[in-house]
């Protein structure tokens, strides 16, 4: 029988109504609650199963933490503070983040009724240095050096309209429980004791052990060096300077790209992905991933660590007494958007960096600049190749429609 929705629409069935019901029926791997129509076509309505939330079992993450107060009641109160701080709750992580957000927003589908983010092209994340020019105000990461009143009153400049109350309030919990902020902090006191070259290695933390409950200390996060002339060999840190006068974009595959932005959805610093997650029946040594189970089945090309898209796709899900992070509302939007982006990108950095394994020399030069009518081949050059397995690529819209 054709499911009601799959039916070509005659009029014959105006004033029917399709739903697919309440979202009640809990995974019984993971704990996501599901639509029952979303289970796998192989499974039944008495046992179903569903594949988008654990990726067929191939992936577990530890559960969110709860979110610290006055963070929680500000997401779940009614009083007019907490109205105010959901209604601008972007702009509350923006003044609290330590990066900032460089993207080409589009603001043409923008409607006062229907809040949207969408952009264009690319997006990324970039951290200046501990202290501002001469002359310049502090912003982002460099409020969290000096003193609180100072930093409140920069965070309330650089953002006019929020309640002062409210901010500070939020800057006193992430000093408290961020690892990031409490570095920053030694930092303060290291550039108040006199110390002028100071360098922030901010470390790529790919612990493996993600069961672990405990947030992170700050000796896992960062450390501080003193002095100018900082090793720089491994590009997977983070090295922010004293005084640099330039940004540097933050790569999508380090592990504090999202705490360092998303302050408020991460406050202690954990759930964040790096590239040596395992996938279940795997462990990383530090070195290279070892297989606990020898009828184990890893992931695509016999991957054995977890993808962003499986990460991201597994904490986005609605499970009871972890639905916290999907009431951040606009923020939450914005998250979504940086997260698919992220993804992405992963994605086309793959493709291009492994376009002979995927066979792409094949499709080079002459088939293609025939295919789009070059019979000359002055055009002809070297290309990267978007296999039909990336969603939205030529080939892929061919090979569906």
């Amino acid at each position: 029988m054709i499911p009601l929705a799959c039916h070509e629409f005659d009029g014959s069935h105006r004033g029917l109504r399709h739903t697919l019901g309440e979202m009640t029926t809990v995974c019984g791997k993971c704990g996501a609650l599901h639509f029952l129509e979303e289970r796998a076509a192989s499974s039944s309505c008495a046992n179903p199963q569903f594949t988008l939330c654990y990726a067929q079992g191939k992936v577990t993450l530890p559960p969110l933490a709860p979110p610290p107060e006055p963070f929680r009641r500000l997401l779940t109160g009614k009083e007019t503070n907490a109205k105010d701080f959901r209604q601008h709750i972007r702009s509350y992580n923006s003044a609290l983040a330590f990066t900032s957000v460089g993207a080409n927003l589009d603001t043409s589908v923008a409607q006062p009724s229907n809040y949207t983010y969408r952009l264009c092209n690319e997006l990324y994340h970039r951290m200046g240095s501990l202290l501002p020019q001469p002359g310049k105000a502090r912003k982002f990461a460099q409020l969290y050096i000096g003193d609180p009143h100072a930093k409140l009153d920069g965070r309330m400049g650089n953002f006019g309209g929020l309640n002062r109350d409210t901010m500070q309030s939020l800057q006193t919990m992430l000093h408290a429980c961020n690892p990031y902020a409490i570095i920053y902090q030694t930092a303060t006191e290291r550039l108040q004791g006199g110390v002028i070259e100071l360098s922030l290695r901010l470390v790529n933390d790919r612990r493996t052990n993600l069961q672990c409950y405990n947030a992170p200390i700050v000796d896992e996060v960062g450390a501080l060096m003193v002095g100018g002339d900082v090793d720089e060999v491994d590009a997977r840190n983070i090295v922010v300077r004293s005084t640099n006068g330039y940004f540097q974009r933050i790569s999508p595959l380090h592990s504090a790209y999202t705490p360092l932005h998303y302050v408020l959805l991460f406050p202690d610093g954990r759930n964040k992905w790096h590239d040596s997650i395992p996938l279940n029946g795997f462990q990383w040594d530090g070195s290279m991933f070892i297989q606990d189970d020898e009828n184990t089945i890893g992931g695509k090309r016999g991957s054995a660590r977890v993808t962003m898209l499986q990460f991201y796709a597994y904490m986005l899900q609605h499970r009871v007494n972890q639905e916290w992070i999907l009431r951040a509302g606009r923020l939450l939007q914005q998250f979504i958007v940086d997260a698919y982006a992220c993804t992405e990108q992963n994605h086309l950095k793959f493709i291009h960096e492994n376009q002979r394994q995927l066979h792409c020399d094949l499709y080079n030069g002459l088939q293609d600049a025939l295919n789009a009518g070059d019979i000359l081949g002055n055009d002809v050059g070297q290309k990267m190749i978007l296999p039909s397995s990336f969603q939205g690529g030529e080939r892929a819209m061919g090979q569906l429609y």
